[in-house]
């Protein structure tokens, strides 16, 4: 699967995002998914969204938890309702001490 593929299915997943009030972001230099990764820890998401050929192959997309370092496959059709519940259990959660 080619690079562009990838590409417009990521666009595709940043508007579904947006458009549901969520803030979202895209690496635009393309670096490998180490240093992405490394750049969302610095900038303190709690979330991303991994979206590779295997995801688009499979109509998912992988959500990582950047605090615990979780994964877990979710489907297309569920990712916004996804993204919500867990920012919710995280504000819920941010407050207390572990």
């Amino acid at each position: 699967m080619a690079g562009s593929e990838v590409r417009k299915e990521t666009i595709e997943v940043l508007r579904m995002l947006r458009e549901a009030g969520l803030r979202a972001d895209r690496d635009l230099k393309e670096r490998p998914l180490r240093k992405q990764m490394e750049y969302a820890a610095a900038i303190k998401a709690r979330l991303v969204v991994i979206v590779g050929p295997r995801e688009i192959k499979e109509k998912k997309v992988r959500l990582r938890d950047m605090k615990t370092g979780q994964e877990r496959n979710v489907e297309m059709n569920r990712l916004v309702h996804d993204v919500n519940t867990e920012s919710a259990s995280r504000s819920l959660t941010d407050g207390l001490s572990d």
